[in-house]
């Protein structure tokens, strides 16, 4: 999978403040996972399982070729309006004794997006997989975005630099940091099962090339109009490489062939990954150290009520990191798949729990699927902050692809 794809993907949804039934820093695997509103822990039985689960790579032994991508992003907070509004800020006029009425607002926006958490959380994960008989071998990326704010709070007073320099709003020099993670990846997966399928384990190697990025940008100087621009410079400036291994591992267990339960963490050892840093640089201050690939620890449940109707239902058993700092995520999913001849229909919701403005956003998907192949597509979105696409104030938007073939 191209690592353009994913990039525009991923920075679509980032320019919108869009999301994941994982609060973004989980990402989306496959549209089948995200269609259900993030629920695929005890769901998957495809290539996808290598992400989510693999234990799910023993629920079925057919040989399995699938290709997928699929990113979301969070605007958190109204990070996104507050950003606009202060980007409209002419720092001239402030100075020049005009505009002096917008101080006010502009304060008010600065306390809010002070708040831990604040900012835009992204995510998105490609792949070709190859699989049979519980082993399988992929190739892929895994990224993570985040812009978030360096709030100036010492010069807010509408004064001129003249009377008290120290305090002024025109010297306000309030920033915004693009942070970047790409995890550049072949993973390499093998899964068993016990007692006639009862109990599924699985685990996953990663062989990670890990590559890191970040920008800081005044928010005074940032052309909001253009999201999308500002957003891909975070991906181009400051690179870091390195290499890392990283362990995954799941577990399953089915009852009666009508419930399943999963249990799965990734990145259990947390990988690091260094971050360019140079204090004689303006766009690297504030960078930090390192990012770590966040380790989850994530349940789920599967019930198939009546044949043609599954049900699930995953969630975060701790919170997760994300690259906004203090920002953390744990989110509650649920969906279900309604299977017709050739079709497949799916519905979801998600809630992150530890976002400091913890909303319900909603997924839907369809399938079509032949006697050896399948396509599937899916869409997350929010009614939070509106519908329209070119909104700063929406909340969550995402989109996910696949094809499958299955002998």
């Amino acid at each position: 999978m191209r690592r353009s794809l994913l990039r525009s993907l991923l920075l679509l949804g980032a320019a919108v403040g869009a999301a994941r039934g994982a609060a973004a820093q989980t990402p989306v695997v496959g549209p089948r996972g995200a269609a259900m509103g993030g629920a695929s822990v005890a769901v998957a039985d495809d290539g996808t399982a290598v992400w989510t689960n693999p234990a799910g790579l023993a629920r079925d032994e057919r040989l399995d070729l699938e290709i997928f991508a699929g990113a979301v992003a969070t605007n958190r907070n109204d990070f996104l309006g507050a950003v606009d509004r202060l980007s409209s800020i002419d720092l001239d006029r402030i100075r020049s004794g005009q505009d002096l009425a917008r101080i006010p607002g502009a304060v008010t926006d600065l306390l809010r997006i002070a708040e831990p958490g604040s900012g835009v959380v992204g995510s998105g994960a490609a792949g070709l997989v190859f699989g049979k008989r519980g082993f399988a071998i992929a190739i892929g990326e895994t990224a993570y975005s985040a812009v978030y704010p360096t709030i100036d709070l010492v010069h807010i007073l509408p004064i001129s630099p003249a009377i008290d320099p120290r305090r002024a709003f025109a010297n306000n020099t309030t920033g915004l940091s693009f942070a970047g993670l790409e995890a550049r990846e072949a993973r390499f997966s093998y899964a068993t099962s016990f007692l006639s399928k009862t109990l599924l384990v699985g685990g996953t190697v990663r062989y990670i090339q890990g590559r890191t990025y970040f920008l800081r940008k005044g928010v005074f100087d940032a052309d909001i109009s253009d999201p999308l621009a500002i957003s891909r410079r975070a991906f181009d400036e400051n690179r870091r490489d390195s290499t890392k291994l990283a362990f995954d591992a799941g577990a399953m267990l089915n009852l009666g062939g009508k419930v399943r339960v999963g249990l799965v963490s990734t990145a259990i050892n947390e990988p690091e990954f260094g971050v360019a840093n140079d204090p004689a640089k303006p766009g690297l201050f504030g960078a930090p150290r390192s990012y770590r690939l966040p380790r989850t620890l994530r349940a789920g449940v599967a019930v198939t009520p009546v044949g043609l109707l599954l049900v699930a239902v995953d969630y975060d058993l701790r919170e997760t990191d994300t690259l906004l700092p203090g920002g953390r995520s744990r989110q509650l999913a649920a969906g279900l798949e309604l299977k017709l001849p050739l079709f497949a229909i799916r519905a979801g919701t998600f809630r992150d729990s530890a976002a400091p403005d913890p909303h319900w956003a909603y997924s839907a998907g369809i399938g079509l699927g032949l006697k050896m192949l399948s396509v599937n597509a899916a869409v997350v979105f929010s009614t939070e902050g509106g519908t329209s696409l070119s909104s700063t104030n929406r909340r969550d938007l995402g989109c996910a692809l696949d094809a499958r073939l299955r002998f």
